[in-house]
């Protein structure tokens, strides 16, 4: 092997790898950005649990944070990069006082290769979502009260309904004309963000939804909740499965 050759293979492979890394780096950034705001979701949806408790600094925190490890896990997030993996991430700059969940996850990714001094990345993360703890002004506080959506024909009887609470799954793109959701239906492209766009690998699918998903900021994955005294339904039929409940 000539000296050329042997200063430039290194050289080449250094480049390589530098590149799987930077991709694995995005990966675990978009896992992270998936499980934060899936907590955050969780979280402002039970915190009308520990609204009148005075725990509001401490449960909710810990509760997000189980939450967000474990959707990490199932999303099989590249950890082995983050300084002390599953437990290198920070909560401590999250804030729950007042109406809001505003979780911020602090971590430090390592970089392997140890170049030109290159040895960790710190890295912030946020999810701020507003917390479910009902309507607090003046008005029918008797009525009987349903929730809706933007674009959704039925109102719910429960906040979470499973129709209103999105459980939101990463899956392959291949794989997608084998699945059904939980109702049975097979999925369909979403006329928002995948028309014209099916070369992802990795699609987004909901449980009971039935659209296929090139994003996770596509509106189609995105919930607006309002709560309505149920006169102001109009044409808004009753969930089925709220039926259902209500009814057990």
């Amino acid at each position: 092997m000539t000296i050329e050759a042997a200063i430039a293979l290194p050289l080449f492979v250094i480049c390589i790898l530098s590149v799987i890394f930077l991709f694995r780096v995005l990966e675990l950034q978009q896992d992270v950005e998936y499980a934060l705001q899936y907590a955050a979701r969780k979280s402002a949806i039970h915190a009308h649990m520990t609204h009148e408790s005075g725990l509001e600094s401490v449960v909710p925190i810990a509760e997000a944070k189980i939450l967000f490890q474990r959707k990490l896990e199932e999303l099989k997030a590249p950890v082995i990069y983050v300084e002390g993996e599953e437990k290198g991430f920070s909560f401590w700059r999250s804030e729950l006082m007042g109406n809001d969940i505003d979780l911020c996850v602090s971590y430090r990714i390592e970089n392997p290769l140890q170049l030109l001094g290159l040895f960790s990345y710190d890295m912030d993360q946020r999810a701020k979502v507003h917390k479910w703890i009902g309507y607090t002004g003046s008005g029918n506080e008797d009525g009987t009260y349903v929730y809706i959506t933007e674009t959704g024909k039925s109102y719910h009887w429960f906040s979470d309904c499973t129709y209103l609470d999105l459980s939101i799954l990463a899956v392959p793109e291949e794989t997608v004309s084998g699945l059904r959701n939980d109702s049975g239906a097979k999925y369909k492209d979403c006329e928002k963000c995948r028309i014209g766009k099916k070369d992802t690998k990795t699609v987004f699918v909901t449980e009971y939804g039935e659209a296929v998903h090139n994003s996770l900021s596509c509106s189609g994955l995105k919930r607006t909740v309002y709560r309505i005294l149920l006169e102001e339904a109009g044409n808004h039929s009753p969930c089925g499965k709220c039926e259902k409940r209500k009814a057990s």
